[in-house]
Order: structure tokens, then C-alpha cells, then sequence
């Protein structure tokens, strides 16, 4: 296989991991995620678990469409701004963290997945 077909899988693998996990667990166990919520975006709806549900099953569809290379551009992009929305919400919730370089760091490579033109 070649390097580039390596870099490729990887990225998509890593990427689908990532938000299938974090996607299922947010169906699964929204409480344990509505504390991440920020205190502007809970004080607009009454639900915030069921609000955090609805990210996971975003989440799960994305991880789908990676996987099955469905649309990856279109993915890619929207992957990027909902790790970018997550990004924004720790910065203004608590500021400098390892959550946030964390996340700066998939937000990017989410991103490089944009410019991925492996053809199989």
C-alpha cells in the first residue's frame, strides 16, 4: 500500500473514531456532556440533554459518512466547524486548557481531511 493510501485511512479511521465515540457517548449519557454546554447556548433551550443528544447523532452521521467516503469534502467541512463550535465553547468557558489544544489539534486534523484527494 502506498504511503499515501496509509495517510489517507488513517486520517479517516482516526477522524470516524473520534466522532463515533464522543457521538455515541453523547446519545448514550447526555448528562455527563451538558455540564460543556455554554451558559449562553443552555439558557436558550429548555432540554440541554436533549440539545447534547442531537450533537452526538451529528457526530454519528458524520462518522458514517467518513467511513463510507459519502460527500468528504462536504464532511470535512462541516466536521471542521462543529470541532471549531467546540473549540469557541471551551475557550469562552474556561480559557486556556489541555481540553482546548486538544481539540485545536483535531479541529486541524479534521481539516486536513478537506484537502485529502486519495482516490481508491
Amino acid at each position: 500500500m502506498k504511503n499515501e493510501a496509509v495517510r489517507h485511512y488513517l486520517t479517516v479511521y482516526a477522524v470516524t473514531f473520534i466522532f463515533l465515540v464522543f457521538g455515541v457517548w453523547e446519545i448514550v449519557n447526555p448528562q455527563y456532556w451538558s455540564v460543556f454546554v455554554p451558559s449562553f447556548i443552555s439558557g436558550l433551550f429548555n432540554s440541554i440533554n436533549f440539545l447534547v443528544q442531537i450533537h452526538g447523532f451529528v457526530l454519528v452521521v458524520l462518522a458514517i459518512s467518513l467511513i463510507f467516503g459519502f460527500k468528504r469534502k462536504l464532511t470535512a467541512i462541516l466536521g471542521t466547524l462543529i470541532m471549531a463550535d467546540i473549540v469557541f465553547s471551551l475557550f469562552i468557558g474556561s480559557g486556556f486548557s489541555d481540553l482546548l489544544i486538544r481539540d485545536i489539534v483535531i479541529t486541524l486534523f479534521v481539516a486536513s481531511l478537506y484537502f485529502d484527494n486519495y482516490k481508491k
